[in-house]
């Protein structure tokens, strides 16, 4: 459905649900729904000021990918019992209309959920609004210089950490240190050496010095996303931003003119481990596992003696956790009464976690199909 097809109706409460069935009942109406706002980002919004409100409007197409070439005839025939209608298709890729009446985010988890397409998403339309806010107070967010030499602020993430182990000690291993410190928690591997731990708040700071203090332990780290960064992805509207940790390591480069001595004092003075010295003069070194990577790195700076001097970082890849983060955040009004089936809970960043704790997305799932999302406060 075309913009120029479309219209938008604004109510002064929530519009019941038997208002959409009779506007959809209409012969010269094609389409009709909500306006909807992903949970994610209304949580961002109640943390941080958007300087651009996003919202969706779903038109009545799904857009899905088959999961691979060998099972493509059987996805083709569950799409024809669903009675949709193919209106694209090209190479592992297609798009269905869905009759009006259908739920667009049932059919879609639905067709999702049978294991045949790697993708089952509504079509949608994003609809923004601008707003006037106060700039985002830093002055307790962690920071560091970047190449430039201004300053790049951090938001650490209060419930997780990263630990790399060491080459000698099992994943098996690793998991059994962790539980020693951190009874309750999610431990997520992120390649065959980082993970990232989540757990209740409460827990971060003991187990980050205990953890501190093992030999399986080769680094241990809070986590953080870049606020500076997410700053500007604000103001485009709807972005989520990317988690990372520290593993252990600065890089920077000498200032033209330094004298040898002078590097060699720099790198005796922080007790750096020289990994890697480019020929175009960028260091990358690892710092001692007790001292904080982004405490040498403004130190460093501030000597006057380096170009740039940034710790390095390792990002926490949850690509599959968009998908199950989207289909449980955008949901429909409920109207009936159905029997809860599972309870799950959601951190802000839509990751999901074991225990809840502090500010935390409560996700509840009912026998008929249906969604319920609620931001709540647990202590």
């Amino acid at each position: 459905m075309g913009e120029e097809n479309g219209c938008s109706v604004t109510s002064g409460s929530d519009v019941p649900n038997d208002v959409i069935s009779n506007i959809l009942q209409d012969d010269n109406v094609e389409y009709a729904c909500r306006k909807y706002m992903r949970k994610s980002y209304k949580d961002w919004m109640d943390i941080y000021p958007v300087k651009e409100v996003a919202t969706y409007c779903f038109y009545g197409e799904i857009a899905l990918t088959y999961l691979n070439t060998e099972t493509m005839d059987e996805a083709k025939s569950l799409v024809e019992s669903f009675g949709l209608e193919v209106y694209y298709e090209y190479g592992q890729r297609l798009a269905v209309i869905i009759k009006k009446d259908m739920d667009y985010f049932s059919v879609a988890n639905q067709l999702y959920e049978s294991g045949l397409f790697l993708v089952a998403v509504p079509g949608k339309q994003i609809i923004t609004k601008e707003l006037n806010t106060q700039p985002i107070d830093k002055s307790n967010l962690p920071w560091h210089y970047n190449y430039y030499g201004n300053k790049t602020y951090w938001y650490d993430v209060a419930d997780r950490l990263m630990v790399i182990k060491t080459s000698a000690t099992t994943k098996t291993d690793m998991e059994s240190v962790i539980r020693k410190y951190i009874e309750e928690s999610e431990i997520l591997w992120d390649n065959d050496s980082t993970c990232t731990v989540v757990t209740n708040p409460a827990n971060v700071d003991a187990a980050f010095t205990s953890l501190l203090q093992e030999e399986s332990v080769s680094r241990v780290s809070r986590m953080y996303f870049n606020i500076s960064t997410y700053e500007f992805d604000l103001s485009q509207g709807l972005r989520d931003p990317e988690c990372f940790g520290l593993n252990g390591q600065v890089t920077f480069a000498f200032k033209e003119g330094i004298s040898d001595s002078e590097k060699s004092q720099i790198i005796n003075d922080y007790n750096l481990n020289v990994l890697i010295q480019r020929t175009y003069g960028t260091y990358y070194a690892e710092v001692p596992k007790a001292d904080d990577p982004l405490s040498v790195s403004k130190s460093i700076y501030e000597t006057g003696l380096v170009d740039f001097s940034e710790p390095c970082t390792m990002a926490e890849v949850r690509g599959a956790r968009f998908w199950e983060s989207y289909r449980t955040t955008a949901v429909k009004a409920i109207a009936n009464e159905a029997q809860e089936t599972s309870v799950q809970y959601f951190d802000l960043l839509g990751h999901k976690v074991a225990a809840p704790s502090g500010l935390t997305i409560e996700v509840k799932r009912y026998s008929d199909g249906t969604v319920r999302t609620e931001k709540k406060l647990f202590r």
